[in-house]
């Protein structure tokens, strides 16, 4: 979904992107997006195993020193969660998408990152499902390229067992059966 939403950003005019990824795979898959796309001006990708909410922030920040304008947060990690809280602009927007794995999310700094900033908190569930749908086609069809975000395309569901296998490795992030 990260690299979705990476795409549709670029897609949408987005004068700088700053991606956040943990895993080595995310990160590869990252970078060879840029260079394929020559995004390398505007895009930005910050590794942030091992690192603080606050140097993240930081990381993010020294980008975009008066914040991100909109926050896209997918992964529903706490860490995530608060640097992005944390690099929010004021008036910004933040979009939460991503599952955390415990029921309950604590938020470092409620008050200054998310009220006194004016912050609009977005949650996202499939309630709008449709509509996202066709806003997707239209984008699609006016030129939008995914073509980057499956690493896994099978020709038909005989391939069904080992797509998973590798989509449940983590070995393939997306994966694509085609049919028909």
């Amino acid at each position: 979904i990260g690299a979705m939403c990476a795409s549709l950003c670029e897609f949408l005019g987005a004068r700088t992107i700053v991606i956040t990824e943990l895993s080595p795979k995310g990160i590869a898959a990252a970078e060879a997006w840029v260079r394929a796309k020559n995004l390398g001006h505007k895009t930005h990708l910050i590794p942030v195993k091992g690192m603080s909410v606050a140097q993240q922030a930081e990381a993010i920040r020294a980008i975009c020193p008066e914040g991100i304008d909109t926050v896209l947060e997918i992964s529903g990690a706490e860490s995530a969660i608060n640097a992005a809280a944390k690099a929010v602009k004021r008036g910004g927007e933040f979009s939460l998408l991503g599952i955390p794995g415990a029921d309950a999310v604590t938020f470092q700094d409620y008050t200054h990152d998310l009220i006194f900033k004016g912050v609009t908190l977005h949650a996202i569930a499939g309630r709008r499902m449709f509509s996202t749908w066709y806003a997707m086609l239209s984008y699609l069809k006016g030129g939008l390229d995914v073509s980057h975000i499956p690493n896994a395309v099978y020709p038909g569901l005989e391939h069904f067992h080992e797509g998973m296998e590798r989509f449940e490795a983590h070995d393939a992030l997306k994966v694509v059966f085609k049919l028909g």
